[in-house]
């Protein structure tokens, strides 16, 4: 990932099914991405205390326009069933981890900060284990400041995770990828 794209997050909210939200988020995020960038989704893992349920990352060039679940008729909807679609906004990479590295890795920890955070801590001094995307928000209409892309191993995600609840202003939200997911409906 370069810094000269742009990020955006937008967040599902539904009482779907993977098996029918898969589908029907795979058909609209393919007829509006950029060609070369495939967009990512990620799933709510449970005890993951947010209202959405799904989670989609797309990557635009910076001097593109082009925003994912904009252009359908019924804007924050699918048409077929109830998807409530937020948009968080577009952000710029200031901070990014190899695209290898990425994809080792099916859980990752999102945190939606208001402001600008610091780094994570254990309360036993201990160091975590852990690599990150930060982004920082490129729009004045984002949601967010920041959100950091934590990479790691079950133990210090939930660890971090817990740092940032503690925190006002932040969103923890553990995430799963669901590549393995949408694999498999080919």
């Amino acid at each position: 990932m370069r810094n000269n794209q742009i990020v955006q997050f937008v967040s599902f909210i539904t009482s779907s099914e993977p098996e029918t939200f898969l589908p029907a988020w795979k058909k609209y995020a393919r007829e509006e991405m950029f060609p070369k960038n495939e967009p990512i989704l990620l799933q709510r893992q449970s005890g993951s205390r947010n209202k959405f349920q799904y989670l989609s990352r797309h990557s635009w060039p910076e001097g593109e326009d082009c925003f994912s679940f904009k252009t359908s008729r019924k804007q924050g909807y699918f048409p077929e069933f109830p998807v409530q679609i937020q948009h968080i906004g577009g952000f710029i990479p200031v901070e990014t981890v190899p695209a290898c590295f990425q994809k080792e890795n099916k859980h990752r920890l999102l945190v939606l900060a208001e402001q600008d955070d610091c780094e994570p801590s254990r309360p036993d001094g201990q160091p975590l284990v852990y690599r990150c995307n930060r982004y920082q928000a490129f729009y004045e209409s984002c949601r967010y400041a920041q959100v950091t892309e934590f990479f790691g191993d079950s133990e210090s995600l939930e660890t971090i995770a817990g740092f940032y609840r503690l925190k006002p202003g932040t969103e923890a939200v553990l995430l799963r990828d669901c590549r393995i997911l949408l694999a498999k409906k080919h």
